[in-house]
């Protein structure tokens, strides 16, 4: 069983490795990104905004949003990931996981599995870990302004809504848990390379 957040950016949500978690910050009413940075503990942080990763059209973040302090590659220096919230932490066998089908190009840079969720009717991308930061700075500056070539969302036949991709293939019934935060904007740290850790106390909210 490993640990796993899982986020949502518009309608997409994604996985995250949770050894990769530096902090969790509540972002709401907050403006300090300027020119893709934000300081963050003393470090200037490269920002990536996970709508405009994933094409999206419409890639403004809404007011309230969530930042995930994260380290794409065990020893690398993190990076801000912004996106829409933080859902909940999720404990997942790694035999629920599913192989990524054939996906677009704009896809398969940056995910490697599915974790499908049947009671919610969605599927949950992973995004791969380790993920060289250049895969970011190339999809950042290469993303075409074209509806054709954006990664979609699609409606299949259960009606899950995926990024574009195929659905996968059938599966056992999952046996991942959650754990939930006390909200979705939780302030949460971990060391490096280190799943969070929870004080069993109400967490703070944070700003950045």
């Amino acid at each position: 069983m490993r640990q796993y957040l899982h986020v949502s950016a518009g309608p997409y949500p994604l996985l995250l490795d949770a050894e990769g978690i530096h902090e969790i910050l509540d972002l709401s009413h907050d403006h300090a990104d300027t020119a893709g940075h934000r300081d963050w503990r003393g470090q200037v942080l490269t920002t990536i905004n996970i709508r405009t990763l994933l094409g999206m059209k419409d890639d403004t973040l809404p007011l309230a949003h969530a930042g995930v302090v994260y380290s794409v590659e065990a020893g690398e220096p993190p990076v801000m990931l912004e996106m829409d919230k933080v859902e909940r932490l999720r404990l997942v066998d790694d035999s629920s996981l599913v192989r990524l089908p054939r996906v677009p190009d704009a896809a398969s840079g940056l995910f490697d599995c599915v974790l499908p969720d049947k009671n919610r009717g969605l599927q949950i991308y992973h995004l791969r870990r380790p993920l060289s930061l250049e895969v970011f700075t190339h999809m950042l500056e290469t993303m075409p302004d074209s509806e054709s070539t954006q990664i979609q969302p699609v409606e299949t036949e259960e009606g899950v809504r995926s990024l574009g991709l195929p659905t996968a293939e059938p599966m056992s019934p999952s046996t991942d848990e959650e754990t939930s935060p006390s909200d979705n904007n939780s302030h949460i740290t971990a060391d490096h390379g280190k799943a969070p850790r929870s004080s069993g106390r109400k967490p703070r909210r944070k700003k950045s």
